[in-house]
């Protein structure tokens, strides 16, 4: 891989990174669902692709904010999904509950991916971050890609990322009651599988 597609694919894992946020007014616009449905159709998403684009008014104007409809539909389901529902929360967004026996949040492989970020002169500031949530996995990758870091990319995904990864991405594949989230966790599925190969 050379140095312009590490910038391309860092772009990439950091728009991936800011769709797995919890949706905001501030990034969730038009320029941002634009791109991600471009994304979708290159990566050959075409059903994906053509269900997000429904979702923007066609008298949108670049960068302007998507409504609150769109927006409020998807903070219920982010929500849903990876906060808290009912009859609890179907898909946590961090490794550690997939990969520790118990299950638990901020266990043992939180603590290794922290030392892993730090390992490699990257750390966190914000204390309240969980340093193996997928958004935050997903900018430190953008960041290795980007410094042409590749094979540090590839052992993290196949080390900290791709383990947990398979089963979060199957878990929302079948609980997901929009499309926005079967989307995006099939272009995480498509660019981290690409990359580990």
């Amino acid at each position: 891989m050379n140095s312009d597609s590490g910038v391309s694919l860092g772009h990439i894992y950091r728009l991936l990174a800011i769709g797995m946020r919890y949706p905001d007014s501030a990034w969730l616009n038009e320029g941002f669902m634009s791109n991600l449905v471009a994304l979708l159709g290159e990566a050959g998403f075409g059903t994906e692709s053509a269900g997000l684009s429904s979702l923007m008014p066609p008298d949108m104007e670049s960068g302007q904010s998507l409504a609150d409809k769109v927006i409020n539909a998807l903070q219920v389901e982010f929500t849903r999904l990876f906060i808290n529902a009912p009859a609890g929360c179907p898909a946590p967004p961090f490794g550690s509950v997939y990969l520790e026996s118990c299950g638990s949040l901020q266990a043992v492989t939180t603590e290794k991916v922290r030392l892993y970020y730090r390992s490699h002169g990257f750390d966190i500031a914000d204390s309240s971050i969980i340093p193996d949530e997928i958004s935050v996995e997903l900018e430190f990758l953008g960041l290795l890609v980007s410094k042409g870091e590749f094979d540090k990319e590839g052992h993290f995904l196949k080390e900290f990322f791709r383990p947990w990864f398979v089963t979060f991405r199957d878990i929302v594949l079948k609980e997901a009651r929009h499309p926005y989230y079967p989307a995006l966790v099939r272009l995480i599925d498509f660019f981290t599988s690409q990359e580990v190969e």
